[in-house]
């Protein structure tokens, strides 16, 4: 009986490339897979954050912007609780009477009196010298909420200031005007006519993700929205910061329920 014996040879160069070719289709499917996956849960996270900072700046303005015009004794006049007030570093002059007025950066201004002994102000401090004595007389407090270059809102007050919310790209305020006698809003300006009534603030912020290249194309329905409002020069500023992020638009609309006669 004769054995005989056959050299093993191995694997042929084309069996070797055609594996090869699988291996290469196989690691590209589990690497795009991957990708889809970080992508979609990048997505998710900027939507959930976009979301989560609108809500906060609603709860945020709403409640600061409910303070305007609040006085300690109601039967005090508007110029004996709010005199003359003269421009500072974050706010333009107040007339006798005026709790609340825009400025020149798209900022808001307001003012009003504490309301009692440990009430704080938007820097969450301590507004001093608040009498323990119900319905007496104080000294106003006045604050700026406005939008700074690094995409916060911001709170000023005597020369110092501190972050409220971030991730907003843009953010507008309006003012509700109406008759002086009458308890209706007739329009809403960014400059109300001389001595029209402002009974409440409507304000839309356009949230903006840290992340960027989200989208899957170019275009922006909610960005497109609200460059439709902007001049040029403010469209290119916005187009120039996108770079493919995730927009969502805020609105929200309080009225001054201590603007009373």
């Amino acid at each position: 009986m004769f054995l005989f014996h056959h050299p093993q040879r191995g694997l042929s160069l084309i069996e070797l490339m055609i594996a090869m070719l699988i291996g290469c289709f196989l690691i590209l499917g589990v690497t795009q897979i991957f990708i889809d996956n970080k992508r979609s849960y990048l997505f998710q996270q900027s939507q959930a954050a976009n979301q989560e900072n609108s809500r906060f700046t609603l709860l945020v303005l709403d409640q600061e912007l409910a303070k305007t015009g609040y006085r300690r004794i109601p039967s005090v006049p508007f110029d004996g609780a709010f005199p003359a007030l003269a421009a500072s570093k974050e706010c333009p002059a107040f007339s006798a009477g005026q709790t609340i007025q825009l400025s020149e950066d798209k900022g808001i201004c307001l003012r009003y009196q504490p309301r009692y002994p440990g009430d704080t102000d938007c820097l969450g401090n301590k507004i001093k010298n608040v009498p323990t004595t119900p319905y007496t007389n104080t000294a106003s407090v006045t604050e700026k909420l406005a939008l700074n270059s690094n995409g916060e809102l911001v709170c000023s007050r005597n020369g110092k200031s501190a972050v409220l919310v971030k991730g907003i790209a843009d953010i507008r305020f309006e003012l509700g005007t109406g008759p002086e006698g009458e308890r209706v809003i007739k329009q809403y300006a960014i400059k109300p006519d001389a001595g029209a009534a402002i009974r409440s603030v409507r304000y839309k912020a356009l949230m903006v993700s840290e992340q960027a290249r989200m989208r899957t194309n170019d275009s922006s329905k909610v960005l497109d929205d609200w460059k439709a409002l902007l001049a040029k020069e403010e469209q290119n500023n916005l187009a120039k910061a996108d770079q493919g992020r995730l927009y969502q638009i805020a609105i929200g609309n309080i009225t001054l329920r201590n603007l009373m006669p």
